[in-house]
């Protein structure tokens, strides 16, 4: 008989080593098969988008929020995680939260790059 939860996971590192190289592949074709003028479209298309694609990150920040004891719940009756380790991730929920908020602002909403064109302005 063999212990599985003894054995390293080694799956894990195996799916993500392949999606790299998929990723990878996939991103070399899209280059070599680029249509230069599509890709300002493309580029203007995103950037009308953003707005949508900002209140969709919130709304997914959200439901992870409000999923986040229903998500342990279902964890802790699988045995993935012991009674301790709920209450502590219960417990983390709103650092999780205030983390995943300051990460959109950040990078979603481009505040580095709107600060530093403030100070650019501001001291040419």
């Amino acid at each position: 008989m063999s212990n599985s939860k003894a054995k390293p996971r080694y799956w894990f590192a195996r799916l993500t080593l392949l999606a790299m190289v998929l990723a990878a592949v996939i991103g070399a074709v899209l280059l070599t098969t680029a249509d230069v003028a599509g890709l300002d479209r493309l580029q203007a298309d995103v950037r009308n988008t953003t707005p949508a694609l900002s209140a969709l990150r919130l709304m997914f920040i959200v439901g992870l929020i409000l999923a986040w004891p229903a998500l342990l719940r279902v964890c802790r009756r699988r045995n993935w995680i012991s009674a301790a380790t709920e209450q502590h991730l219960q417990a983390r929920r709103a650092r999780l939260a205030l983390w995943l908020v300051a990460l959109e602002f950040i990078l979603g909403l481009e505040i580095f790059n709107r600060l530093y064109g403030l100070i650019t302005g501001l001291v040419a």
